[in-house]
């Protein structure tokens, strides 16, 4: 059986995936193919936090209903694009990244791609191996991230 996180109040993404992974929660496909067949909107009442916490089954894994919810969370706010992947360093953690508009120290992030799918904070910015606090379209900057990314890879900006 599904173990519930118990919370009534309004919960960010990262705060919801923290306690999905905590709880050890699978997910049904169910969902998916619901909202997908009946065109729910996700403004829909149907699809607060706790009703997609209360569908959650174990037949899938982790992973697919954090994807999906990821998606559906990630529809509410606005994204805007700021640059591609062109490169990654592996050992060091950073990609480079040439921005088609402005990005600061501190904006929220979102960087998608074929497999590639997460969101962080702006800690770390270089344009030749100096610390810059914003970039501007046109720049070429390196920038430490949380997770592997590739080639072709789009950088967002969470409006």
């Amino acid at each position: 059986m599904v173990e519930l996180i118990d919370r009534r109040d309004d919960v960010g993404a990262e705060d919801f995936e923290e306690n999905l992974r905590s709880k050890a929660l699978r997910s049904s496909l169910h969902l998916v193919q619901e909202v997908q067949s009946n065109d729910v909107s996700p403004n829909s009442p149907e699809l607060t936090t706790e009703s997609l916490v209360l569908r959650a089954r174990s037949e899938i894994n982790l992973n697919r209903f954090q994807s999906y919810f990821h998606s559906w969370y990630m529809s509410e706010r606005e994204l805007k694009e700021v640059g591609t992947v062109t490169h990654y360093y592996t050992r060091i953690g950073v990609a480079i990244v040439n921005l088609v508009d402005t990005l600061s120290v501190g904006d929220r992030i979102l960087i998608k791609g074929a497999t590639t799918n997460f969101e962080q904070n702006v800690e770390s910015m270089q344009i030749e191996r100096k610390n810059v606090n914003t970039a501007y379209s046109g720049q070429t900057i390196g920038l430490k991230v949380i997770q592997r990314v590739r080639e072709g890879d789009k950088v967002y900006k969470i409006v």
